[in-house]
Order: structure tokens, then sequence, then C-alpha cells
């Protein structure tokens, strides 16, 4: 009971800085919890926002310290059940139960490797660490639907920290790792079963195979049977390779359009918005191309840099031409991996893309999820023709779709329907605060039907409210684990 009270207190604590946002680079702020070890009783929670040039604040409150306890607290690279034990980034000493910290980092540097952040007992007993909890990737802070490569690669690590965290014996720890691998499971577990339902079945029996040894206190057992996760997590990125290669270039295939457009407008903003997609799509997928075509990987990541170097110098000839030449060396790489279902390009002043129909539902769904965010982007800046070019994109999409997504589930039809016309109007209307709420809207959509139409789901009805946050009851209880928001549609998911 004391334990069930203490996670409550400290998801109260969590929920005091605030609900979880994923806005601005300047304005991110990423949760967690910090889980007890050896023992110590000791719960937390941590708050990290960025502030932007490269800093970010680091604030912890921690339960059940004792009385005036003075506690190092650092940033370690590497994961609770296996860290550098050299401090990659100091914190504040926890005096009070509290420390807050400026680090020089940004939460994108925080989040692009594995970290975490533990709590020692004392300084005179350093190497005793009472509290520890790991800092989400980089895909998950990015509140952007995965790939089903980013999907598997957080699935593996949740599993090896399952793993790392029962082979430690720690009660607390390994039921927070399995909660964690069960949380990312559970909200693309249809994306994964409509790839392969065998594969779906085997890591839904591997987890439940841990859950139950640990229910049993089986620490034998249970080790054995994460280790069984982790295997069936691997097979599964070798069954899905394929499927995942072909959606990640319908992906980069619409963001190098996005990349022209924007540096023919000479939009700053727009450009390094539109490059700093591509580049953590490629990021997600250059093994993958790599391991099938490593001249494809290179020609593409030179493509990528000159697109890089010409916006540092900010020099927009070099910019829209280095953007021409990596959406041809994407399309080839596309072509000859067999992963090319879209025909991307500029036209006109806005370089506006055109797509054709797709071969499947889900690399068109793929396209779609981008372009609507592309708008959410434009609408924000208040860029009419980046707003009018994106709408135009996508509306192109969805028309070369909208039968087979139709026949596939009407409801999801119309309710794209829905909210691309409530986009439209509010451009048409030239109102910005409409126009972007709107836009969000479009995106929580298609994410919703993407995901009915990936399961089949008939003609079920689909919500479609702007609502972002998980209600309050279910994101106390998520806290209580140790869980961090995570986009839209995983929030929707989850509290279902």
């Amino acid at each position: 009971m004391r334990k069930f009270i203490i996670m409550g207190m400290v998801a109260l604590l969590a929920l005091s800085f605030g609900p979880a946002t994923h806005v601005t680079a300047q304005g991110k702020v990423v949760r967690l919890t910090l889980i007890d070890e050896n023992g110590s009783g000791e719960d937390g929670s941590a708050q990290i926002t960025d502030l932007g040039n490269g800093t970010s604040k680091v604030e912890l409150i921690m339960l059940n310290a004792p009385d005036g306890a003075e506690q190092p607290a650092h940033i370690h690279k590497g994961t609770c059940a296996n860290l550098d034990t050299n401090p990659a980034f100091p914190l504040e000493t926890v005096k009070n139960s509290k420390s807050t910290t400026i680090v020089q980092a940004s939460l994108a540097d925080l989040t692009k490797e594995k970290y975490a952040i533990n709590v020692h007992k004392s300084a005179a007993e350093i190497s005793v660490y009472i509290s520890c909890g790991n800092l989400p990737s980089a895909a998950v802070v990015s509140g952007q639907p995965m790939t089903m490569d980013q999907v598997l690669t957080t699935l593996l690590d949740n599993a090896n920290e399952l793993l790392g965290t029962i082979k430690k014996q720690e009660v607390d720890g390994s039921q927070n790792a399995y909660d964690a691998y069960h949380a990312t499971f559970a909200a693309h577990e249809d994306e994964i079963k409509a790839k392969s339902a065998d594969t779906q079945a085997k890591l839904e029996d591997a987890m439940h195979g841990v859950s139950d040894a640990l229910k049993a206190g089986k620490w034998d057992d249970a080790e054995k049977a994460a280790e069984e996760l982790v295997n069936e997590v691997k097979a599964a990125q070798t069954t899905l390779a394929g499927s995942s290669l072909t959606d990640a270039f319908q992906k980069l295939q619409t963001e190098t359009a996005d990349i022209v457009r924007e540096t023919t407008n000479k939009d700053k903003d727009g450009s390094q918005a539109a490059y700093d997609a591509f580049h953590e799509t490629f990021a997600a997928n250059e093994e993958a191309i790599k391991a099938k075509d490593a001249p494809s990987q290179a020609e593409i990541e030179d493509a990528m840099h000159g697109v890089r170097d010409a916006l540092a110098a900010s020099d927009w000839e070099e910019a829209a031409g280095a953007a021409k030449e990596l959406q041809t060396a994407v399309k080839e790489a596309a072509d000859k991996l067999g992963g090319a279902t879209t025909t991307t390009g500029a036209t006109g002043g806005t370089g506006m893309s055109s797509t054709t129909a797709t071969d499947t539902l889900a690399a068109a769904g793929v396209t779609m999820l981008s372009q609507a965010n592309d708008l959410v982007r434009e609408t924000a800046n208040k860029d009419k023709d980046g707003a009018l070019a994106a709408y135009d994109a996508f509306h192109t999409t969805f028309a070369a779709n909208e039968d087979a997504i139709k026949a596939k589930n009407a409801a999801a039809q119309a309710n794209i329907e829905e909210a691309m016309h409530g986009v439209r109007d509010a451009l048409q209307a030239s109102d910005w605060t409409k126009a972007s709420a709107a836009s969000k809207e479009l995106v929580d959509t298609v994410t919703e039907a993407n995901a009915m139409v990936a399961g089949g789901s008939g003609g079920s009805s689909l919500p479609t409210s702007g609502d972002s946050f998980v209600p309050t009851s279910v994101a106390l209880a998520a806290l209580a684990l140790g869980l961090v928001a995570v986009g839209a549609a995983s929030r929707r998911r989850a509290a279902r």
C-alpha cells in the first residue's frame, strides 16, 4: 500500500510541472519518473525543458529522502540497467528533495543518444545509486508518428532495459521497464499486426511470458522470458524491414519535396524545419538503406549535406539546387531498392508537390501524415504560399487514394475529407488561428484513420477531437509508472 501512495504522490508532483508539451524547439518539455534502486524507497520525478541556444533546464523532485540529506545527481550515458559510470552532465545536488540545473546541452542532444538521470545516496557513498530514470528517445520526444524501424528500435531498447533490470532483480525497476515496453507495443500493435499478424502474436506472447514470471516473483523465469522477448524483437526487425523501408522512402520523397518548396520560397525557418524532418527520417532508416545498397545511402547523405551547407551559408540559389539534387538522389534510391511509390517534384514558384496513386494504403497514410504535419508548420508560420502549397499537396495525395480509403473504411475517408475542408475554409478566410487548429485536427484525423484502415475495422466511427492530451486520471497512472506522454495518437490509444 505504501508503494502505491508514494507513486501516486510522484505522479502528482510530476503533474505540478504542467501538461506535457511538444511545441517549438525552444519550448519542448519531457518528463520522466525516477524509480528507487537498491531498496532505497526514494522515488522521484524529473522535468527537462529545452531553453534554446543549446541549453536545457533539469528539475528534480525526490520523495522519502532522509532529513537533511544532500544527494549528488548526474546525467549519465547509457540506461539505468547499463550506465556509463562517468557522468556526462553533472546536476545540482538534491537538497531538501529538490534540484534545478541549467545543462549545456539541448533537449535534442539529450535524446539523440541513450541517457539516464540517476541520484546517489550521498557524496560519501557515491557508488550507491538510490534512484534512476531513462530519458526518452528523440523519436518519442518529437511527438511525430514513428516509422516501423523507429518503433522496433524503441521496443528493442525497452526489451534490453527490461532484461537488465530483471538481472539486477530490481522489483520496481523491472515493473517500470515492463510498463514502458508494454506502452510502446500497445501504441503500435495494430501497425505491427497489419504488416505481420504472426510477428505481433509472437511479440505479445513473449511479453506476457515476462509479465507472468514477474507476477510470480520468479527471477530466473523472468530473465529467460526477457531474453526470449529481446530475440523476438530482433526477429521482428528482420521480418518487417522490407515493408518499413518502403514506407521510409515514401516519407523521404515527400520531405524532399518540402525542402525544394521551402528553399525555392527562400523561407529560412521553413527550410530548416523541412531539412530537420528529412534528416530525422533518414537517420532512422540509414542503416537499413546502407545494408541494402551502400552507394545509395552515401549519395543521399552527400546530397543532404549539400543542402545543410547551403542553408548554413544562406545561399538560396545553392540551397534550391542542392534540394533538387537530394530529391533526385532519393527517387533514384527508391527506384533501385523497390521503395518508389510516389513521384514528387516542384512546380511553379511554390515548389508544389504532386503525388501519383500509391501502391499501398499504408504508404499513402505515411505521405498524408507528413503533408498534414507540413500544413501545421506552414499555418503556424502564417506563410500563405507555403500553406496553400502544403494543402494542395495533401489534397492531391488524398484524392489519388480516396476511393481506396473509402472502400476500406468509409468513416475514415469521411473524417479526413471533413478535416481537410476545415483547413481549406480557414485558409480561404485567412484565419490563421483556425487554420492552425484545423491543421492539427487533420494530423489527428489522419493518424486515427491510418490505424483504422490498417486494422480493417469496418465502418466504425472515428473520433476527430483535436485534444492531444490524456485525461488527468490516465496521466496520473501513466506518470506513476514512469511513462512519458508521446504523440497524440499514442496518447489516445493508451487512454482507450
